[in-house]
């Protein structure tokens, strides 16, 4: 009777360490999924694109992710010690792997509002062989009381120097126009000049488009 009270006893704690030792994986992934969070917002505090670029997996063979690292590194750039207000992970209990989305609140000293990101994180492995964390995707600044989205898209695109230069003299692009439609303004055609000079403009507020594509002039001006 003793010897089976000894045993029960010894086996219910070698159940009460494995227990232990499992979720001790399990809170070591999550711990490990903050400082990789925090790691990344610290250097996109620092402005640091290339190390942006590292914390994220598969990030150097992807133009989009590269794009969206080198904008939050630009635009989050501040100057002081980070604070982290709040980390939502990516899930809150798994023993498996899993692929959720993370959300973090940081701040800079001096910065008057907190900025709010939004992190794919996956998880590889089990509680048995171990648990990997890796950062898939960052999102650029969001608003606070927004869901996170559903996409991360590379960043706002900075207008190059051609567009600037068409909006200058006012070319901006329109709609394609249909059969029978008309310029609403004036605008510049140029098409190749037959003699070999080059190109040639032609005054176009005159002018529709024809039933096949091609360009006809209007019997009367008075239309345009």
């Amino acid at each position: 009777m003793r010897r089976a009270y000894i045993l029960a006893i010894a086996g219910a704690i070698i159940v009460f360490l494995i227990v232990s030792a499992l979720l001790a994986r399990i809170f070591s992934a999550n711990s490990a999924e903050q400082s990789a969070i925090t790691s990344l917002v610290k250097d996109e505090a620092r402005g640091d694109t290339q190390a942006v670029i590292g914390d994220i997996a598969g990030c150097h063979a992807s133009p989009t992710c590269r794009a969206r690292a080198g904008y939050n590194a630009t635009t989050l750039r501040h100057a002081g010690a980070v604070s982290i207000i709040q980390i939502q992970p990516s899930t809150s209990f798994s023993i498996a792997g899993t692929l959720g989305t993370a959300r973090v609140a940081w701040n800079v000293a001096g910065r008057p509002h907190p900025i709010v990101q939004c992190i794919r994180v996956q998880r590889t492995g089990n509680v048995i062989s171990g648990l990997k964390v890796e950062l898939l995707e960052v999102s650029r600044r969001i608003k606070s009381d927004t869901a996170c989205p559903r996409r991360y898209g590379p960043g706002p695109r900075r207008p190059s120097a051609a567009g600037a230069h068409r909006r200058a003299l006012g070319l901006t692009r329109r709609p394609a126009l249909g059969p029978g439609q008309v310029f609403p303004q004036r605008a510049v055609i140029a098409q190749a000049d037959p003699r070999g000079f080059g190109v040639e403009q032609r005054d176009a507020a005159a002018w529709r488009v024809g039933g096949l594509g091609g360009l006809v002039r209007p019997a009367s001006p008075s239309i345009v």
